[in-house]
């Protein structure tokens, strides 16, 4: 269980401490619980690897576009400005530094049910261009996490 952030209490204090001195017990009870609840559900929403929900959409709009982009032949310069495109949708300027694509493709891969030999090739491909995270690597994460 996570511990109580400086937000997390600052904001159960303004949900009391915005309640009258003359509401009954069960008026503040119902505020805490309120509260309380919000809390739970946010902390129970975050994705069990560890990333933000906002990473995690990312990721899966990655992993589709890439089986899109696979069934329609598209490869190349079109397939990373297409990836530029839904980066941009989830407002990150910087794809290539970005890990989440790179999960994201090989998600994709192994979705679209390309071979071991194509996914390797792929990682192989996309790995090579300078200045980016270990993409390789992570196509290969992405691609093996389809086939556990």
């Amino acid at each position: 269980m996570r511990a109580w952030t400086f937000g997390t209490i600052l904001m159960l204090s303004i949900a009391v401490g915005g309640c009258s001195f003359s509401a009954s017990s069960a008026s503040i009870s119902d505020s805490i619980a309120q509260s309380s609840k919000s809390v739970s559900d946010s902390i129970s929403s975050s994705s069990p690897d560890g990333s933000s929900e906002s990473e995690q959409a990312y990721r899966e709009d990655v992993r589709d576009y890439t089986v899109a982009a696979l069934k329609a032949g598209r490869e190349g310069p079109a397939f990373e400005s297409g990836l530029a495109d839904v980066a941009e949708q989830h407002g990150i300027t910087n794809w290539e530094a970005d890990a989440a694509t790179f999960v994201g493709i090989g998600e994709g891969l192994g979705r679209a049910g390309a071979s071991p030999e194509t996914a390797r090739g792929f990682a192989d491909e996309m790995g090579a261009s300078s200045g980016r995270v270990p993409a390789g690597e992570l196509i290969q994460k992405g691609y093996d996490a389809t086939h556990s």
